[in-house]
């Protein structure tokens, strides 16, 4: 998603869109499936609701330039038929931003800062967007975050890279910041990694983390005790 190099506006059919599209892909019937066909850079309309987020003539919250770089920051709701992806913020996206700019007075919800923690949902059955408002504090998300749904808890969990966790609650729109106990995967430099990927164990229940530049891979993360641990894998 973005402008500049990293692509403005679509051409031919896509001329005049940000590369915010969203696609499913059908895997019985081997296609893809547009569920948002990206933003007018130029004319979009939309309007703040009652609780100030972005909203389009049908009452949907569309998303509009929401993340670069966003990788795995998003997922299934396999309970509720939904899938959910977090703002990370879109830098490369400035026209739309300019226009957001203009729509309105604070912008604490549409950034990365105050609105990464309020969840974009999009509704399979009703092939409809939208935002739940969430109660409390929150993550301030960040590119490479990863996002992975847990059914057996039916919470979704953000891990950000540099050890800990933040768990949301699909039922009761909440976060809840968690820190594992003990040591936790390390980089060469010592550094937080910004890129990576996560593998959910659903009968161990546990997390595989494996970062760039991660000292050794992969770690594992327990959910019931709460720590990680080395699992020393052979070359």
């Amino acid at each position: 998603q973005g402008e500049g190099v990293h692509g403005a506006h679509g051409i031919g059919p896509r001329e005049g869109y940000s590369n915010d599209d969203v696609f499913f892909y059908d895997l019985r019937a081997h296609r893809y499936v547009c569920i948002y066909p990206g933003t007018r850079t130029a004319d979009f309309q939309v309007k703040q609701d009652a609780d100030g987020f972005l909203a389009d003539e049908r009452g949907q919250h569309p998303p509009i330039a929401i993340a670069a770089h966003g990788y795995e920051c998003s997922a299934y709701d396999s309970h509720a038929g939904e899938f959910v992806t977090l703002l990370t913020g879109s830098p490369y996206s400035r026209d739309i931003q300019a226009r957001i700019d203009k729509l309105v007075a604070d912008r604490s919800l549409h950034t990365r800062n105050g609105g990464g923690l309020h969840p974009f949902f999009y509704r399979v059955s009703t092939g409809s967007w939208l935002r739940r408002k969430v109660q409390g504090s929150g993550p301030r998300t960040s590119l490479a975050d990863s996002l992975t749904y847990l059914p057996s808890q039916h919470k979704s969990v953000l891990y950000q890279r540099g050890g800990d966790f933040w768990f949301y609650d699909h039922q009761r729109p909440s976060w809840e910041r968690v820190t594992a106990v003990g040591g936790r995967p390390a980089t060469v430099d010592g550094r937080p990694s910004r890129e990576g990927t996560v593998c959910y164990d659903s009968k161990r229940d546990r997390l595989y983390v494996i970062n760039r530049d991660q000292v050794s891979i992969p770690w594992a993360y327990d959910f019931k005790s709460n720590t990680f641990t080395d699992l020393k894998a052979g070359n």
